[in-house]
């Protein structure tokens, strides 16, 4: 469907050019190019814990509690609905 990038500058999500179905969310419509943010996109960091459970999955995971992309990656395929996260190594 896409692909979620981070960099030094923060995050650029884009779909892959093939896709052609629903969007994401609304504020983040099918288009050919790439949607960069300075946080994580909303529509991502709604997928991640919150309160107490952030908290647990930060010791257990041990990772910082604002490493909420690492926390996703880490639980990707463990997701609320349809959507899974995966870590693709680049070579």
């Amino acid at each position: 469907m896409g692909e979620l990038r981070q960099d030094d500058d923060g995050f650029a999500f884009s779909y892959h050019a093939d896709y052609i179905g629903p969007p994401l969310s609304l504020s983040l419509p099918v288009r050919v190019g790439h949607f960069h943010s300075r946080t994580l996109p909303p529509f991502f960091a709604s997928l991640a814990p919150e309160g107490w459970l952030k908290m647990r999955y930060s010791q257990l995971q041990q990772r910082d509690e604002q490493d909420l992309l690492g926390m996703l990656i880490d639980n990707g395929k463990n997701l609320i609905g349809a959507v899974q996260l995966v870590n693709i190594q680049e070579d």
